[in-house]
């Protein structure tokens, strides 16, 4: 967990964090195994089971319900993969060199990132096709560059159906610092900071069918900058 959150000594910080890191590993689980059912001659995985729903006592699991049915946020993630039509990013950091820490962490080291591609997919469980606007909405959390776009799509019934295959939008480049190292990359990442969100649009009603965000790992590198919203009890 210390890998791509803060460590602390607070027990409802830790509390928090152990949530929220079991809703994106079982997110990103359900949306993987859901991908693979890619339509005849394609069905690798047809389906998975939760485990487990809800506690019989009060006390620490993987639990997605406690013992006093309240869900988690784990519920929720799972939910919306698991919905009838649903859409799921994927990132791949394109670095400078292999080694052995997991793909998504930016910098460690000597090994330096220098772009990253994002695939996006749509699951539709429905046995009818689906026409749908994509819209993707990119905002780096450093400088406040945005960047959006729609595009129609298709979606195959009852399968997975890749959608976008495209480098991760990013602010400009305001350096063209070279790598002095045999391995020639050109410049270092514009998109570690960058949040994707993807939503599938109704083309007829404007209504959203399904929606997905993806941040860049590991997020405790990140600074998010503080949004201003005032709560007021009423």
């Amino acid at each position: 967990m210390n890998e791509n959150f803060r460590v602390t000594s607070d027990s409802e910080t830790y509390q928090y964090t152990t949530r929220l890191m079991q809703s994106e590993a079982t997110s990103y689980a359900y949306q993987s195994w859901r991908r693979k059912w890619r339509g005849k001659g394609m069905e690798y995985t047809a389906g998975a089971l939760i485990w487990q729903l809800n506690d019989c006592w009060p006390v620490t699991s993987w639990a997605i319900v406690d013992y006093y049915l309240r869900p988690k946020p784990a519920y929720y993630t799972i939910s919306r993969q698991l919905a009838e039509v649903a859409v799921g990013i994927t990132r791949t950091v394109i670095q400078n060199r292999d080694h052995d820490r997991p793909r998504q962490f930016y910098e460690f080291g000597a090994i330096q990132s220098h772009g990253a591609r994002i695939d996006i997919l749509g699951m539709n469980s429905s046995l009818q096709s689906i026409d749908a606007e994509l819209e993707l909405y990119c905002v780096d959390l450093n400088s406040g560059w945005f960047h959006k776009e729609t595009r129609g799509v298709h979606l195959l019934p009852n399968q997975s159906t890749e959608l976008i295959s495209m480098p991760c939008p990013g602010p400009p480049k305001t350096s063209a610092r070279k790598d002095a190292d045999p391995y020639k990359v050109p410049e270092w990442t514009n998109s570690s900071s960058v949040v994707v969100s993807a939503r599938l649009i109704n083309s007829s009603t404007g209504e959203v069918l399904a929606r997905h965000a993806d941040w860049p790992q590991p997020l405790k590198y990140l600074r998010i900058p503080d949004p201003k919203i005032t709560v007021k009890e009423v």
